[in-house]
This record gives structure tokens, sequence and C-alpha cells, in this order.
């Protein structure tokens, strides 16, 4: 088993490939990384030195998986930050390909644009996720912020997002930092005929890449579980994580030191089924 995972790397910390990777190995699956940026650090801490993968540095990457021995290996393709269009359309392109050659694989697209401050990434990049990936995905990962922007509407309750999740036209969606219903924050999955959510207690000031490690987590359980049971484990880890994390004072996700806790995180939280007129 084998995931393709497009999307940012950095040196000191843990977001983008660095933590998704980290926690699918973990799991044991294989992941061959396609990075979009390396960077030092988040930007969170200052602008990070690095550098930007050109679209024709990812089309080669991606097209060196396509030999037939290889490309049988491939389960899931997952996509996360990308820096500019041209790199959306490249991954796009990859995955066409694939789906051309009648390969039998899923697509977890996590659209990561926005956050609680709005958006962060150029429109052109917000324009290419809605028209070249999200109609190619199985599976879609926005954070309720992202899942304002692709579209175009605001959700003021869990019943609102389920309908905008299932106007993306995928057939599983989890909206991280979803309304929570009686603790601090919760992870929404949407199927075709239910919505589940699973809440938490919140941090302050979590450190950054938690969504890249629930996805991670969540794409390498999808593999071998029900959407459920890879939203349980995801949240649970992510949660367990950076509960670890902040005992150790650390400024960024504390995953080497606590990586046990991806494998069997103890459950926490809260599960409820979430009503809309069309679940």
């Amino acid at each position: 088993m084998a995931i393709v995972s497009i999307s940012s790397r950095i040196s000191r910390g843990y977001i983008g490939n660095t933590a998704s990777a980290f926690a699918a190995r973990r799991l044991g699956i294989d992941v061959w990384e396609v990075p979009t940026v390396t960077w030092a650090h988040h930007p969170g801490h200052g602008k990070p030195p690095g550098m930007v993968t050109s679209a024709q540095s990812i089309t080669d990457l991606l097209a060196s998986f396509e030999r037939p021995e290889w490309r049988r290996e491939i389960d899931l393709v997952m996509t996360g930050y990308f820096r500019d269009a041209d790199q959306v359309a490249a991954t796009a392109d990859f995955i066409r390909r694939l789906q051309d050659a009648r390969q039998q694989f899923q697509v977890l697209v996590d659209p990561v644009c926005a956050d609680s401050y709005g958006t962060y990434v150029a429109d052109e990049v917000v324009a290419a996720l809605k028209s070249q990936l999200l109609p190619l995905a199985d599976i879609v990962m926005p954070n309720r912020y992202e899942l304002d922007v692709l579209t175009g509407d605001k959700s003021s309750d869990n019943t609102s997002l389920v309908h905008a999740a299932r106007s993306l036209g995928a057939d599983t969606a989890v909206v991280t930092s979803a309304f929570p219903d009686t603790l601090g924050i919760g992870n929404l999955l949407v199927e075709a005929r239910s919505a589940t959510l699973h809440e938490t207690l919140v941090f302050s000031d979590p450190p950054h890449g938690t969504g890249d490690l629930f996805a991670g987590v969540f794409a390498a359980r999808i593999l071998k579980s029900s959407p459920r049971d890879a939203l349980l484990h995801a949240g649970n880890t992510a949660f367990r994580v950076v509960e670890a994390t902040a005992l150790s004072a650390n400024d960024e996700l504390d995953l080497a030191a606590w990586n046990d806790l991806i494998d069997q995180p103890p459950h926490t939280g809260n599960i409820t089924q979430v009503r809309s007129t069309n679940a």
C-alpha cells in the first residue's frame, strides 16, 4: 500500500507532509512525498527561507511513479498545500492519467487555503482547487473556514456544514474545526446518508500542524477501515498529541517523543449524529 502525498515540507516542526507522512508511515503505509515547498519552518514563526517546487518539477516527480509496476502500488493520492495554481494543474493531470490507466485508487483533497483569520493563498490557487482538484476527489477534508471559501457561503452550525460539504460532490467529507456541541471543537464526517460529529476539548494556541497530522492518520486508516473508524482514530490522535505537546511546552507538535500515540490513541470526547434534511 502506498500514498502519494503532494504538500509542503518543513525542516523544523511538523506541518504538511512532515506531519502527515510521519503519521501514515507509523501506521504501516508507505508514503511517496512530493513537496510543493520546502521551508525551514512554519510561516507562523516568520517568513521562512526555502524554495518553491516548480510545476514542471512536480510533473516530473509524479510522472516517475507511473511506470506500471509502481503505479499499481498506489492506493491513495492526497493533496495539501499548494503555492501556485500551476502546481494544482500538474497534480490534477497526474490524477487524471492514473484514472485513464484504470488505476484503482482514492483521491483525498485537503484544500489548504484558509483559517479563522481568512484566506492565505492566492485567489488563483483557490480557483484551481475548485475547478481542477475537487471534481476528482473521493474524499475532501476542509476546515470549516475553507468550506466557506469554497462554497461562497458562511455556515452557522453543523447542519449547514453538512449541506455545504455535500455540495462539494465527493462521496466523503470531513470538516475539521466544526462547531462543538458540548465540548470545545469537533470534526464532522459527512457521508451520503449520515453525518457524525466527534468532538473533544480544545487547547488554547495549539501548535501548527494538527490538521496535517489528522489528515495523515485519516488517510492511512481509510485504507484499512471505515470512514467512521478513521475519523475517531484521527481525532483521538490529534487530541492526544496536542495534549502531550502542551505538557512539554514545545512550540511545535512533539511527534517524535509521542509517536506511540498514533498507533492506538486512548478514546476521548463525544460522538453524536448530526441531523439534516438529507441525513
